[in-house]
């Protein structure tokens, strides 16, 4: 009797070029849901003094326009971690130079996520507010409120907005 030889089957080209075109997509996707990003500061007083030259007159003119709060002593003031990340860092798209920029995120409102604003992490004088049509939070990168203060805690603690006024704003007037 004779054996029959049995052909163990191979997989044909096309099944081999279809398993690799697969798993470059899978790295692709993975790549892009996990961004590197910087480290950033862990230390919220470090991050609060680092916002601060940008951020004194956007919650001065808060201020300003809603008196009620400095009176009421409201919590106003927001700075954003990452939750996917547990950082504070958020890489942030500038919708007109289309560069993306790695920044902590803060806002001043009465309630959170409004009105929020992106601090490159590297040059201070870099803002943009995070709105649709100025920048935008890229990838998947939820941003929760992780601190908040008054208006009138963060002139006392952070940056003294009576000075910030004396120094930019009493100027304009001469």
């Amino acid at each position: 009797m004779q054996e029959e030889k049995k052909e163990e089957a191979t997989p044909k080209k096309s099944h081999k070029f279809i398993i690799i075109i697969i798993l470059l997509l899978a790295i692709w996707g993975l790549y892009k849901h996990v961004t590197k990003l910087p480290d950033g500061s862990m230390d919220t007083d470090t991050i609060w003094e680092h916002n601060a030259k940008i951020m004194d007159s956007f919650i001065f003119e808060y201020g300003v326009a809603h008196p009620l709060v400095m009176s009421t002593n409201d919590k106003v003031v927001y700075l954003y971690k990452n939750t996917r990340t547990k950082r504070y860092v958020f890489p942030i798209k500038d919708l007109k130079t289309h560069k993306t920029h790695f920044c902590y995120l803060e806002s001043v409102d009465n309630a959170p996520n409004k009105s929020m604003y992106a601090i490159d992490i590297s040059n201070k004088n870099w803002c943009r507010q995070v709105v649709d049509k100025v920048a935008k939070v890229k990838g998947h990168n939820p941003a929760q409120w992780q601190e908040k203060m008054s208006i009138n805690y963060y002139s006392e603690n952070v940056s003294n907005l009576v000075t910030y006024y004396h120094n930019n704003v009493d100027n304009d007037d001469e």
